[in-house]
């Protein structure tokens, strides 16, 4: 198996047969909640768990109640993402497409922290997304120091290498319900 196409439809399918779900996103999110780089972070941007991605409610529900900023993605027609801040838990949803609300020109949001979604992710940190490509465009974009993590079931980890091309941004951190890989 060479292509990411190859990679994506197979880590998909693991994922859509994942089983204790609630339970497994659970102990992801205690894992993450303990991070220094977690409880130092003043302002996240994280995604909103669709098509069965570990579920980041709680990370939301957690930094909304501890007064911690937190955005959420806009996927723009014209293939970039930017974002919205929330700012209580009925805010969170899955923006597509829409104005970009935080880009002032060219000027990008500094963020501590980026929670990624992904398919797939390797011990090399090589995130494999969607194909879109939103998330290495927009990372690319920011300007200042900040942590990449990506959560995952322990299923989505490959054992092989997964593609990457230049373009692609590796992550800092992965945390599944069993591990974390710094």
């Amino acid at each position: 198996m060479d292509s990411k196409a190859e990679f994506r439809k197979k880590f998909l399918t693991l994922r859509r047969d994942i089983v204790d779900r609630t339970i497994k996103d659970k102990a992801v999110l205690d894992k993450l909640l303990v991070l220094s780089k977690f409880k130092n972070a003043k302002k996240i941007f994280c995604y909103v768990n669709t098509g069965g991605e570990v579920d980041t409610k709680g990370i939301f529900e957690y930094c909304i109640g501890n007064k911690i900023e937190i955005w959420m993605p806009v996927i723009l027609n014209n293939g970039n993402m930017c974002g919205v801040k929330a700012e209580k838990t009925v805010d969170i949803k899955y923006f597509s497409p829409t104005t970009c609300l935080f880009i002032d020109k060219n000027k990008y949001l500094e963020f501590d922290m980026i929670i990624t979604p992904l398919v797939a992710v390797d011990i090399q940190k090589n995130r494999l997304g969607r194909g879109g490509g939103y998330y290495d465009k927009f990372l690319s974009k920011l300007s200042v120091p900040f942590t990449s993590i990506g959560l995952a079931y322990d299923e989505q980890v490959s054992s092989e290498y997964l593609p990457a091309e230049a373009h692609d941004m590796p992550l800092d951190i992965i945390i599944t319900p069993t591990k974390v890989i710094k």
